[in-house]
């Protein structure tokens, strides 16, 4: 059945549409402006902290070290009565008295309500810092402590010259940088969607790193311990290693990729894919399995992916 509507209902259709847009957007520009109204700025400083224990429904968190401090300094940006601060025992405890739960609809012109907390510290050995966010960026910079545990929903993750160490970060949906950093024992890196990408790393104990999807780029790095990394779907970019220890790297569908500084002969190598090429020094030579070298067999690079290609290189042969 083929229907015809007049002209005016389309006209009358469409004026009901704009009419909609045009209250739509009136009123997020309204509710924006009284957001700002209600945006309040709090300022404290604590003395002797030690520890931070942070929950953040929604916003941005940022934690980084001035040398020319003696007080822990806080700054908050927030809807009134949303966020709570006190120390106790030496910790910093802030609180998003929002429940674990924030609006995921934005349409560009709908803003969620924002809170930003920057904590600045003086220079100092820190014993812990746990961050907790639901939906918003992290940023630790400077630091150096004990023990980091960041659990983020869905937002960025940003750590650079830090010396920690034990490293933990879990994160649902974003990305992850780690900078200019050492960390002494272990870290853990676990994403669920998102990317790794790390520079001028050092890692002295065991580091292991899990991506459901992701690629993973690490350049210019020490390990001192086992490394162990797999991705579900993503490629694995390892430029510039320094190995002592062993190496196991595992892709279902994704490209590996990696050189490591030292010679052939004192890595002992197993390489295999299933559907993809295995290249040693730039030349294809397919699978390498069980190559058992002359040298000290804890030095081992074990690389196998389901669907993708592995290119290995020592730069030291080169």
């Amino acid at each position: 059945m083929n229907l015809k509507f007049p002209k005016v209902y389309w006209a009358v259709s469409a004026g009901l549409i704009l009419s909609g847009i045009v209250c739509m957007t009136a009123g997020a520009v309204r509710a924006e402006s009284d957001r700002k109204k209600h945006l309040i700025q709090q300022e404290e400083t604590f003395e002797n902290i030690s520890a931070f224990d942070i929950f953040l429904a929604e916003g941005a968190v940022s934690l980084e070290k001035d040398s020319t401090i003696t007080e822990c300094m806080v700054e908050i940006t927030s809807i009134s009565d949303t966020i709570e601060m006190d120390s106790q025992d030496g910790t910093l405890q802030i609180r998003d008295k929002r429940k674990h739960f924030v609006q995921f609809m934005n349409f560009g012109f709908l803003h969620p309500v924002s809170t930003e907390i920057k904590i600045v510290v003086p220079e100092q050995q820190y014993q812990q810092a746990k961050i907790e966010i639901d939906i918003g960026n992290c940023s630790v910079s400077g630091l150096q402590m004990e023990e980091l545990w960041i659990d983020s929903d869905v937002g960025d993750c940003n750590i650079a010259d830090c010396e920690i160490k034990a490293f933990k970060l879990e994160t649902s949906t974003g990305n992850t940088e780690l900078k200019n950093s050492s960390i002494q024992e272990n870290c853990i890196l676990d994403s669920d969607v998102g990317a790794v990408h790390a520079e001028n790393l050092s890692c002295f104990g065991e580091t292991e790193i899990k991506l459901s999807t992701g690629d993973c780029q690490i350049e210019n790095a020490t390990f001192s311990g086992t490394v162990q990394a797999e991705s579900d779907v993503g490629a694995m970019n390892l430029q510039n290693i320094t190995m002592n220890g062993s190496l196991h790297l595992h892709a279902d569908t994704g490209d590996i990729s990696v050189s490591v500084n030292g010679k052939e002969e004192d890595f002992a190598l197993e390489c295999f894919s299933d559907i993809g090429s295995v290249s040693l020094n730039h030349r294809e030579i397919g699978n390498i399995r069980n190559s058992i070298s002359d040298t000290d067999q804890r030095n081992k690079i074990i690389i196998s992916t389901d669907v993708g290609s592995i290119d290995l290189s020592f730069l030291n042969n080169e």
